[in-house]
């Protein structure tokens, strides 16, 4: 394989054999080959392959066939999240900056540059941690700072689906949590959470629910036995 790079790299052939490409190369094949070109022939780091890798730098080393076979995680853009092929090639000096590309995404959405989330963004294995991350950046725009406050705040079922709502996070907190006060206690830090604020909150949402459920029954009542 390396062999057939550097061919390629000195005008000896045009590509990697098609066979190989498709076939028989495997994601870690493609990782050390990149690691091989940045750290064995370009002589960088990982942090300096992070701050340099480009579309034009992968054009100019043959590497676009090579990158195909790298799978990005969903909420990442092949164009615009190179830094991935950095931590491919150099796992263990870029550490997979999750958080950050999760933000990325999220950041999009709410401007609209994104209609909707990447297929799966709420559905991959790490999903509550999608959740937790857009949730506490969300969280930065509400004027409440103190624990207490924010469960009081969330408590209030109405209020909180609203902010979900204005924050984009309904649909995915909708489909994963009972109530708001869920999203908040599962989203904060293990040090800032509230067991005490966080189960009290909880059980006032039950009980307004269970009073407008009766409600809504004896209205229905009322109206049944006024037909």
């Amino acid at each position: 394989m390396i062999t057939e790079y550097e061919d390629i790299l000195l005008g000896k052939r045009a590509a990697f054999s098609t066979l190989r490409v498709r076939k028989e190369m495997s994601e870690d094949q493609a990782a050390d080959l990149l690691h091989y070109v940045f750290y064995d022939l370009l002589g960088w780091s990982g942090p300096m392959t992070c701050e340099r890798i480009s579309i034009p730098l992968l054009h100019m080393l043959k590497l676009e066939s090579i990158a195909k076979k790298v799978a990005f995680p969903p909420e990442l853009d092949r164009q615009k999240d190179l830094a991935y092929l950095a931590h491919v090639a150099f796992p263990k000096s870029v550490p997979s900056p999750k958080r950050e590309w999760i933000l990325a995404v999220y950041h999009r959405v709410l401007s609209g540059e994104l209609e909707k989330y990447p297929k799966n963004f709420f559905l991959a294995q790490e999903s509550d941690l999608y959740l937790a991350v857009c949730m506490q950046d969300a969280l930065n725009h509400l004027p409440v700072s103190r624990t207490a406050d924010l469960y009081d705040y969330f408590a209030d079922e109405e209020k909180g689906w609203a902010f979900l709502k204005k924050a984009c996070l309904y649909t995915p907190a909708h489909n994963f949590y009972d109530y708001p006060i869920d999203v908040l206690h599962a989203s904060l830090e293990p040090d800032q959470r509230s067991e005490l604020d966080y189960h009290y909150g909880r059980f006032c949402c039950a009980m307004k629910r269970q009073k407008r459920k009766r409600r809504y029954r004896a209205c229905a009542s009322e109206s049944t036995a006024g037909t």
